[in-house]
């Protein structure tokens, strides 16, 4: 019972049958959170509502029309305006208890988003996990190269990144992928290999390429240099950086052969198995590189 939380003033005389509904009704009240101001008015209204002869069920639907629920329930509005399937003040409380359990788990206060928002945006406790683990988290818990691009790709300073990744009218699909890419141009910028840019990190990202797979593509990169950005004397030309990421991560069939070419110049053995020493050029191998 929560009738302690309602003002202390003398009911009217009810019958057996209106106690009851009024009992109930301060349990309704009770627990949909009124308080302060919106629990008295809320209280003398049902007290009417009852002497006029309406029983629970019927005031509970006419509860729905005063302006103290629109205030507690405001998406249930939102939604029903914006075409959505309607929710039950019983789900939005079971929302809200799910959103603060989430954040709760994740470190974060209670009503670190807009709970009132992402009922009215539809935004399932779901959907609310993968934003605040596989987005906002993902990314402010990452080394300091990921927060780097996620700035400089998205300019959104870390300061910035909850807002950015619980807006509920951005779609989560496009904020993860935009987490990914960070993620990927984060493992670039701290490989060696050096930063890429916000197009070749998204589709990188949208191959599916994650942070330790990024990780690991940029670091042999880094690693292979000398194979595709030539040594002194050397007149091979330059490939380019995108031809670099498809023959890592894609499937560039050519630029892979190429640089298994550059690799057995490298470490003086030619494809067929002979040594660079004996070919027409009298050109010898570094024996440094090999993929």
């Amino acid at each position: 019972m929560v009738a302690s939380a309602f003002p202390t003033q003398r009911a009217p005389a009810f019958t057996s049958t209106e106690q009851s509904a009024w009992a109930q009704l301060q349990q309704t009240l009770g627990a949909y959170g009124f308080s302060g101001a919106d629990l008295v008015a809320l209280t003398n209204w049902a007290k009417t509502e009852l002497i006029a002869g309406k029983d629970s069920n019927q005031i509970a639907l006419d509860l729905q029309n005063t302006p103290q629920f629109v205030k507690r329930f405001p998406a249930i509005v939102a939604r029903r305006n914006a075409g959505l399937p309607p929710v039950s003040p019983a789900e939005y409380l079971s929302l809200e208890s799910s959103y603060a359990q989430l954040e709760t788990a994740a470190g974060l206060p209670r009503n670190f988003a807009s709970y009132d928002a992402l009922i009215a945006n539809d935004v399932s406790p779901t959907e609310y996990a993968d934003r605040l683990n596989q987005g906002y988290l993902a990314v402010a818990q990452a080394d300091p190269e990921v927060v780097k691009a996620f700035q400089d790709y998205y300019g959104v300073t870390k300061g910035q990144l909850a807002a950015w990744f619980l807006d509920p009218k951005k779609t989560e699909p496009m904020l993860l992928q935009q987490a990914a890419a960070a993620q990927v141009g984060g493992a670039s910028a701290g490989s060696g290999f050096g930063e890429v840019s916000s197009a070749e990190a998204t589709r990188l990202a949208q191959m599916g390429v994650n942070f330790s797979q990024a990780q690991q593509g940029f670091q042999k990169l880094a690693g292979e240099s000398q194979l595709y950005r030539g040594l002194p004397g050397q007149s091979e030309p330059q490939l380019t950086d995108d031809q670099l990421l498809n023959a890592q991560f894609g499937s560039d069939a050519a630029t892979q052969l190429e640089l298994q070419r550059r690799a057995g110049y490298e470490t003086g053995t030619t494809a067929a198995g002979t040594q660079v020493a004996g070919t027409s050029t009298g050109a010898t191998g570094l024996g440094t590189v090999q993929r």
